[in-house]
């Protein structure tokens, strides 16, 4: 598998999972979406993983 990182990986630390990125870039190139994007999401603040759940399923619903 080719290394492949981008100026925000680089910025940030580097490449978490190259396996990852690699079926995320598929998943948007090989698919005949109009207008893929790819969000990446940072929760923090709290330590209860419910907390965390509950705001991710309440953002899911309001992009649907």
């Amino acid at each position: 598998m080719v290394k492949e990182e981008t100026s925000i990986t680089l910025m940030n630390g580097g490449m978490h999972s190259q396996k990852a990125y690699a079926k995320m870039t598929a998943m948007l190139t090989k698919h005949s979406y109009v207008h893929p994007r790819l969000y990446h999401l940072v929760l923090m603040g709290s330590e209860i993983k419910k907390e965390y759940l509950s705001h991710l399923k309440a953002l899911c619903f309001e992009l649907r």
